[in-house]
């Protein structure tokens, strides 16, 4: 992903383990992040959902970190997306998170 330090995902990537097996949208083998982009069409039933929330949950037991945007974010707020990504890898990486962009502060909306 451009500018966002060494982060390398591939879009539509199989992850698999013993006894885990999903597909992420965007994923990065090597910092076992996943990124998905939530959308109403993805989670039209209830079955769905609760696929979706078995999924996120394995993948967080086997050690990877699921980032979560929904569709409006990724196409109309890129900076929020970028900074959960930069957050995310500063963590990591034991540095200090960017401030979240003031505009998309859940009490700034």
């Amino acid at each position: 992903m451009p500018g966002v330090g060494r982060l390398s995902v591939r879009a539509q990537l199989p992850v698999w383990d013993r006894g885990l097996w999903a597909r992420v949208d965007l994923g990065d083998v090597g910092l076992k992040l996943a990124l998905e982009a939530e959308g109403f069409a993805a989670h039209s039933s209830r079955s769905d959902l609760l696929r979706d929330c078995h999924r996120y949950t394995e993948l967080s037991v086997w050690g990877w970190t699921v980032l979560r945007f929904a569709w409006e974010d990724v196409m109309l707020h890129p900076a929020y997306v970028r900074w959960a990504i930069v957050g995310w890898l500063a963590r990591r990486e034991g540095l200090q998170v960017p401030v979240t962009p003031a505009r998309w502060h859940p009490r700034a909306a």
